[in-house]
């Protein structure tokens, strides 16, 4: 953040602008849209001593909202062929929830080995512990509702496919309303101890709501940054220390949010088996092709499925954004994490001879990183790092000074965080 503004002595005044535009001109996901900003600034001093500062501004605004479907390989991180209609294991770039995939026979294999331990489980209980024998198992796992279907999948060649499944995702437009909006202002106060020496006070501090991209897609709601400073100054010298304190306020990953709406309305437990079972049985009834039996599994599994505009929708999707990631069903990130930084500088050449000069300075900075398992892996623990610098620079001019050596020193000690203590 800048740290360095008009003072009022130099610049004392009341100014007020507005503007205004548009945008998503040519956007096919978006009509024509209008941009607002307005800024104030008040700025006065009294006997060159005292000096006081402030300045608003607001700005409001419809951001992008990303409308890419193309299918997206995760593995080989490249666009392929195929859509929703096309490809059973369709994963669309701002297409959301359909990251969720899984492999149908490894479905089927799933359901029949737990219907085989169940199965043993209760056959032991009821025979003295005796264990029934391979036929015995296989003929259960053929004629029990519940895996005859995926007992047929696996052993009926040619019925079920080696393939990957993906769940129903959501577009971005379904999860962001894309309003963007900022609240900026700043206060400050400034006192002249003296010609040459003034202490300021200042505190600037900001509110908005944007999207923004990264790994993923996050709706940045809400959120706040503060940043607040003193400062001593002068000619020769200054000492200065600020803090910056970041609020993520009701921000959320939409590909989570996503995620959890298809949880709520079906797990992925229960969804993927009704979506094989259902194929198989499909395909079963002559004269249905693979298109068409995916197409009825998804429409079964899909049954329940939480539609956009619906009030089940909306009230699912209102929860699941109130609550955090650490908390296992939620897609807020708890951000709350601070800076503070502490650094000075001194020119010595005053108490040098006109040939020799000598500066110094130096710097701290300390990060608490807060994030309660959202962000980072700080769950259960503080995670705090910093880096500490300084520095000196010698010089001495010959010639009457048309010729300058500089002999400069500096010190660096900093604490790296190691990459696993970031969350995927």
């Amino acid at each position: 953040m800048l740290i360095k503004s008009k003072d009022p002595f130099r610049y004392p005044s009341i100014s007020f602008q507005y503007s205004s535009g548009i945008n998503h001109i040519n956007d096919p996901l978006s009509s024509v849209k209008p941009y607002y900003q307005a800024d104030l600034r008040i700025a006065k001093s009294w006997n060159n001593k005292f000096g006081i500062k402030a300045t608003y501004s607001f700005l409001r605004a419809n951001d992008w909202i990303a409308g890419n479907e193309q299918n997206f390989d995760r593995v080989g991180r490249s666009i392929k062929k195929g859509d929703r209609q096309s490809n059973p294991n369709y994963d669309g770039v701002n297409v959301y929830g359909d990251e969720i995939s899984q492999n149908m026979k490894n479905v089927a294999q799933a359901v029949v080995s737990f219907g085989e331990t169940s199965f043993i489980k209760e056959y032991k209980e009821a025979n003295g512990g005796k264990v029934p024998s391979r036929d015995v198992i296989n003929m259960f796992l053929k004629n029990n509702p519940q895996t005859a279907a995926f007992y047929a999948g696996l052993n009926l060649p040619g019925l079920l496919p080696d393939q990957s499944i993906s769940r129903t995702g959501y577009k971005e437009e379904n999860l962001a309303d894309g309003n963007a909006q900022s609240f900026k202002t700043t206060g400050a106060l400034y006192y002249n101890l003296s010609r040459n020496i003034q202490a300021v006070a200042e505190a600037i501090w900001g509110k908005g709501s944007t999207m923004y991209t990264g790994s993923d897609r996050y709706a940045l709601t809400n959120f706040t940054v503060g940043q607040y400073k003193l400062e001593l100054k002068g000619d020769r010298f200054y000492v200065r220390a600020y803090t910056t304190r970041e609020r993520s306020g009701d921000s959320y990953v939409t590909s989570i949010l996503a995620s959890y709406l298809n949880e709520t309305a079906k797990p992925s437990q229960q969804w993927f088996p009704e979506y094989v079972g259902n194929f198989i049985a499909a395909r079963l009834t002559p004269g249905t092709n693979e298109a068409q039996a995916h197409a009825a599994a998804r429409a079964a599994a899909d049954d329940g499925w939480l539609r956009t505009g619906d009030s089940s929708f909306k009230v699912a999707k209102d929860k699941i954004r109130d609550n955090t990631i650490s908390s296992g069903n939620g897609a807020r990130f708890n951000d709350k994490s601070n800076l503070y930084h502490y650094e000075w500088f001194y020119d010595f050449s005053d108490l040098m001879s006109k040939t020799i000069g000598l500066q110094a300075g130096g710097s701290y900075r300390a990060y608490q990183l807060r994030s309660a398992g959202t962000i980072f892996d700080d769950a259960d623990r503080s995670l705090n790092t910093g880096e500490f610098g300084a520095f000196i620079i010698a010089d001495r001019g010959f010639l009457d000074n048309r010729l300058k050596m500089t002999l400069p020193g500096v010190m660096i000690k900093m604490r790296i965080l190691k990459e696993d203590l970031l969350r995927d």
